[in-house]
C-alpha cells in the first residue's frame, strides 16, 4: 500500500482479477466482505486509481480473520495503527471489534497511508459507520510519528513488506514500538520475494518473529487463495 504509482494506468480500463472476473477501476457499489466472528459486513469501496492499495488482498481478510477468532487480542486497546493501509479493511474492522471503553476520548483506531488515499479511506470509513473509532490519519514511512502517541498498542499490517522503502516501513515499525506492542503482520510471499529485506531489517533492529497459526476459515477458502500467505507476530525489543 506504499507506492503511488497506479498498477493499470494504462489505457486498459479494466482487468482481470485473480478468479478471472472483470475487475473495474471505478467501481460502481462497495464489496460486502464478512468475516466469522465479525458483528456485520465490511462494505469496501475498491478503487484501482490507488494502485495496489485500491483492493481488497486476501492478506487483510486473513488479519481480519484471525482479530474476528481472536477479539480480545485487541479490545481494550486504547491505540491501534495499520500501517499503508489502502481500502481501510483491517482498521474498520478493529472499530467494529473495540469494546464501549470510556477512557478514551476519540478514535482509537488510526488507518493510515498516503496523503493521496485519505479521501478513499475515510469514504469506507464512513460507509461501516465506524467514524467514532476509527479515524484516518496520513504517515509517509520514514517520517515523524510522534502525533501518533507512540508506543501504541498494536501495529497491524497486511501486504505492505513487498516495497522498496522496506527501510523506512522498518523505521517507521520501530518509532511506534514498545516491548508491549502487539505486532501482527499478514504477508504473502510472492515469486520475486522482495520482502525478505524488510524482515532481515526488522530483525537487525532487534525485532523477534513467530509464524502464528491462519485463521480456521481461510482454511476453508479455495484452492490456491491462501498460498504463500503467513501470519506472523513481531516483537520489538526490550527497552534499553
Amino acid at each position: 500500500g506504499h507506492s503511488a504509482r497506479p498498477l493499470f494506468a494504462r489505457r486498459t480500463r479494466r482487468m482481470y482479477d485473480d478468479d478471472g472476473r472483470w475487475w473495474s477501476d471505478s467501481p460502481d457499489e462497495a464489496e460486502a466482505i464478512s468475516v466469522p466472528g465479525l458483528p456485520r459486513s465490511i462494505h469496501i469501496k475498491e478503487d484501482l486509481r490507488f494502485g495496489t492499495g485500491g483492493r481488497v488482498w486476501n492478506t487483510a481478510r486473513a488479519l481480519v480473520g484471525h482479530l474476528a477468532e481472536h477479539p480480545a487480542l485487541i479490545s481494550e486497546k486504547r491505540r491501534i495503527i495499520e500501517l499503508g493501509s489502502g481500502t481501510g479493511l483491517i482498521g474498520i474492522a478493529c472499530g467494529m471489534l473495540l469494546s464501549a471503553h470510556t477512557g478514551v476520548d476519540g478514535p482509537r483506531v488510526a488507518v493510515t497511508d498516503m496523503e493521496s488515499v485519505m479521501p478513499f479511506l475515510r469514504e469506507n470509513i464512513e460507509s461501516n459507520g465506524v467514524a467514532g473509532a476509527v479515524e484516518a490519519a496520513p504517515l509517509l514511512w520514514g517520517t515523524d510519528v510522534s502525533d501518533f502517541g507512540a508506543p501504541v498498542d498494536a501495529v497491524l499490517m497486511a501486504d505492505v513488506a513487498y516495497t522498496d522503502a522496506y527501510a523506512e516501513l522498518a523505521a517507521t515499525l520501530a518509532s511506534l514500538c514498545g516491548p508491549e506492542t502487539l505486532v501482527l503482520h499478514c504477508y504473502a510471499t510472492r515469486k520475486k520475494d522482495v520482502g525478505q529485506l524488510f524482515f532481515d531489517e526488522i530483525k537487525r533492529l532487534g525485532f523477534t518473529t513467530e509464524a502464528l497459526d491462519l485463521p480456521s476459515f481461510v482454511i476453508g477458502w479455495p484452492d490456491g487463495w491462501a498460498n504463500g500467505i503467513t501470519l506472523y507476530q513481531h516483537r520489538a525489543p526490550p527497552s534499553e
